[in-house]
């Protein structure tokens, strides 16, 4: 799924999964813990004898292939191959297998080869992936002989997908058409009651954001005819088509430009936000803990050093599963300066991980951290490298790599196609 939206001279807005499950933590301290390089090698079906090394050029096939993945009870990480095929490899980078062609139009059309899919993402169940193509929406099990696959000629392109939390439906977002709600049992899309961007209040820049609970989500805007001064949060319910304001977070003067960003964390309290200072404005950069309920605003100095403007903001926030914990990274390799990082913002806690890569999502256990080698997925794009990094129970880290030849996407999500 697109995570994150690329606005010029306007806010910008990193939108998060749900949390799926409850783990046990290790507490956040400020040392580097010991990191082991795995020498695993993954199983490649594109011949590889040693090592990670790409091929120096991909060979795409145009071929269909409609066999699904095998069965398996363990999350692996799933990637389109430069055969067009979805594969799933295990944590350990020991085991890759592959699946059907992602589809890209109709059935029996060849799939298109320059990319042209966008927004994937797997629901809870693991096996139902939902994208959207330039022939229409597709709702696709990987793990069925038949492979069905529902595809949708809808009229416009969805801004953002999110997964409803029952995995049965996904809500679609666009402006200024509203909101729709996708149901994957017969693949359609119907639109919520009401369209808050009817309002004039609503007008300007809005985003999609995460599930608030089991009937809202949230949406952010700045600015519009009311009020250009607060960054806000409001929640829509997809039932009755109605919005209630949550938040509206003060901006500082002079207005943009200059970077606004937020995430709210997954305990539904709090939303951590912070100004990035962009082409030499004069806002200083600060990190900031917004309370939903008082709204009141914690201010993190631990954090906020993080934030220069050499760091290029606080990019990729992946929030791991059963904590308030999110991992992160400033600066660029473009620059030679990409760090990783954890942080706990409740506490203000910083700790430096490895410099991977680009963090685009946790297993389901929260003991694995995913890494690609870039921020976003582009169509047409790769080979990206996709890294784990393994949380061991005494503090250290084992760092494997797991592929070198996605392409289309840094990341697609975390697949199983049997229940353990």
């Amino acid at each position: 799924m697109r995570s994150l939206h690329h606005i010029t001279h306007a806010p910008r807005v990193i939108i998060f999964g749900m949390v799926l499950m409850v783990i046990v933590v290790t507490s956040c301290s400020t040392s580097t813990p010991v990191l082991n390089t795995s020498t695993a090698t993954p199983t490649s079906p594109f011949g590889f004898g040693k090592g990670p090394t790409p091929p120096t050029t991909p060979t795409r096939t145009p071929s269909i292939v409609r066999s699904p993945l095998p069965a398996f009870s363990d999350w692996r990480v799933a990637y389109m191959g430069v055969d067009n095929r979805i594969h799933a490899v295990t944590l350990d980078g020991k085991t890759d297998v592959a699946g059907a062609t992602l589809p890209f139009g109709p059935a029996g059309t060849p799939p298109n080869l320059g990319g042209g899919i966008e927004n994937p993402g797997f629901g809870p169940d693991g096996r139902t992936l939902a994208y959207v193509t330039d022939q229409g929406f597709i709702i696709m099990n990987v793990a069925s002989n038949q492979i069905p696959q529902i595809i949708v000629n809808h009229n416009s392109d969805p801004d953002t997908l999110q997964w409803a939390p029952d995995g049965h439906s996904l809500v679609l977002f666009e402006i200024p058409n509203g909101f729709f709600l996708a149901h994957i049992n017969d693949g359609s899309i119907v639109p919520t009651p009401g369209n808050p961007f009817l309002d004039p209040a609503f007008q300007g820049n809005a985003s999609l954001d995460v599930w608030f609970n089991d009937t809202e989500v949230l949406f952010t805007r700045l600015g519009g005819t009311s009020n250009q001064t607060r960054y806000q949060y409001y929640a829509f319910n997809v039932t009755s088509g109605k919005s209630r304001l949550i938040a509206a977070i003060p901006i500082p003067t002079p207005s943009p430009p200059y970077g606004v960003e937020a995430s709210v964390l997954p305990n539904r309290a709090n939303i951590l936000y912070f100004f990035t200072s962009i082409q030499g404005d004069s806002i200083t950069p600060t990190v900031s803990l917004f309370d939903i309920g008082s709204s009141t605003n914690i201010p993190l100095p631990n954090l906020t050093k993080l934030n220069t403007p050499e760091a290029l903001g606080l990019q990729n926030f992946r929030w791991r599963p059963g904590t308030q914990i999110a991992a992160l990274c400033t600066g660029s390799p473009v620059n030679h300066n990409l760090k990783d990082w954890l942080v706990d913002p409740a506490n203000d806690k910083v700790t430096p991980l490895p410099s991977i890569g680009f963090p685009v999502g946790w297993s389901p256990d929260g003991k694995t951290l995913i890494l690609s080698s870039d921020r976003i997925s582009e169509k047409g794009g790769g080979p990206y490298t996709i890294t784990a990094l393994t949380f061991q129970n005494d503090g250290s880290m084992t760092q494997t790599v797991l592929t070198t030849t996605a392409m289309n996407f840094n990341f697609i999500g975390f697949v199983r196609t049997a229940t353990p």
